[in-house]
């Protein structure tokens, strides 16, 4: 997990490097969650809690000094580039946990059954045993990635920004069979955002004092190939949310 010293654009957030275990088996989505999903979750009843109803997010708002954007959107924005089977955005660190606590008591399964993935499960999946800076290798085209190309040196490829999302499904999927986990939105990842502990070869999610900044992973469709590294990584506030980001499901595996 993490990026070597020599990987081109890579940054010291990134490291150390170190071996990783995973203690317990666990499931990711082939895809993040789509307009479709969340629109049938708020047709069926989903609507995102004010923070009182629920201890968690009451926790983190008290401990922070942000206001969450969007928090009681039940049907956020498409930016107008459609919905379906486009990766839902302008969702918040805060709406993303709510879903998932919602899909637990609707499925009658118990709370963290279906949740964010933590930062090093993301990471491993991503990388798919590759230890290239991308899972199809040392480059992404835009064949295989949504980005953005305009970012090329290349004055020929600057017309291939896509200049938004694409449906998820619609790129080549990594070695382990998930699609668009290089590109298209940042995914929201369990962790607090800080440095990673030295020598930690633990897979649980980091937690730091201050709890102000989540990981997001994979970069977006607005950001050159560099930020679509395996090993990149970001930290945003928990309720901050715009048309580059998303999520994607992790289960908890033997429950």
């Amino acid at each position: 997990m993490g990026a070597p010293q020599e990987e081109d654009a890579s940054n010291d957030d990134e490291r150390p490097q170190r071996r990783v275990t995973m203690p317990r088996p666990f499931a990711l989505g082939r895809v993040a969650v789509t307009f479709a999903m969340w629109d049938a979750a708020v047709a069926a009843g989903f609507k995102l809690p004010r923070p009182a109803a629920d201890p968690e997010l009451d926790a983190l708002l008290a401990s922070a000094k942000w206001l969450p954007q969007r928090l009681e959107r039940e049907r956020p924005a498409d930016e107008r580039w459609g919905r379906i089977q486009r990766p839902v955005i302008n969702v918040n660190w805060l709406n993303a946990k709510a879903y998932c606590a919602w899909l637990n008591r609707r499925l009658g399964l118990p709370q963290g059954t279906y949740r964010l993935p933590t930062e090093a499960e993301w990471e491993y999946s991503c990388r798919a045993g590759k230890i290239t800076p991308f899972s199809f290798g040392e480059n992404i085209s835009r064949l295989q990635a949504n980005y953005y190309a305009g970012a090329a040196l290349d004055p020929a490829k600057r017309n291939e920004h896509r200049q938004g999302t694409v449906p998820v499904g619609s790129l080549p999927q990594n070695p382990w069979g998930l699609h668009e986990m290089h590109g298209n939105v940042w995914e929201w990842v369990e962790d607090v955002y800080g440095p990673y502990p030295v020598g930690s070869s633990d897979s649980r999610a980091l937690v730091h004092p201050n709890p102000s900044r989540r990981v997001l992973r994979g970069g977006s469709w607005n950001l050159n190939s560099k930020a679509l590294r395996s090993a990149s990584r970001y930290g945003s506030s928990p309720g901050a949310g715009n048309g580059t980001i998303g999520f994607r499901l992790a289960r908890t595996l033997g429950r």
